[in-house]
């Protein structure tokens, strides 16, 4: 699959999400390209309002980062 069959594989959402359709080719066309991924789907979801990271380390240690728009308090939960 060539770069332009694979974008039109997309061009549906690119065109629904339009302020998203940069990173939403780029993220689709990095998985099936540079990762040689064989089967990548869009799947819509409701808006969130936060999102939960986690990176973990060979020491098996783990950080997790809660991110948010705009300026968000720390809650209670947070380990300091």
């Amino acid at each position: 699959m060539n770069v332009i069959s694979a974008l039109e594989q997309i061009t549906p959402f690119c065109e629904k999400y339009p302020q998203s359709a940069t990173y939403l080719s780029q993220v689709y066309l990095d998985l099936t390209k540079a990762k040689a991924w064989k089967e990548v789907k869009v799947i819509e979801i409701e808006p969130l309002q936060s999102v939960t990271l986690a990176i973990t380390f060979p020491d098996s240690t783990v950080v997790y980062y809660k991110v948010h728009e705009g300026i968000v308090p720390p809650t209670n939960n947070c380990v300091g």
